[in-house]
């Protein structure tokens, strides 16, 4: 599952919860993609990637390649 946040203090609290009796196989910090990016299996074995605004390719914002 993902579930991606605009806040990034909801999105660590999240993370935060999600972690309590799982494993954290990608601690959730910066990354080159996004301001935070964590992933973890919670203690009932669903897996989870959480992200704290992630972005764009340039080329999306510019509308095309250049």
């Amino acid at each position: 599952m993902h579930l991606e946040y605009e806040d990034e203090a909801q999105a660590a609290e999240v993370f935060r919860r999600f972690a309590e009796g799982g494993e954290v196989t990608m601690p959730f910090a910066e990354t080159f993609w996004a301001q935070r990016f964590g992933m973890l299996t919670d203690r009932f074995g669903v897996p989870w990637m959480i992200a704290c605004r992630t972005g764009r390719c340039p080329a999306q914002e510019t509308g095309g390649a250049s």
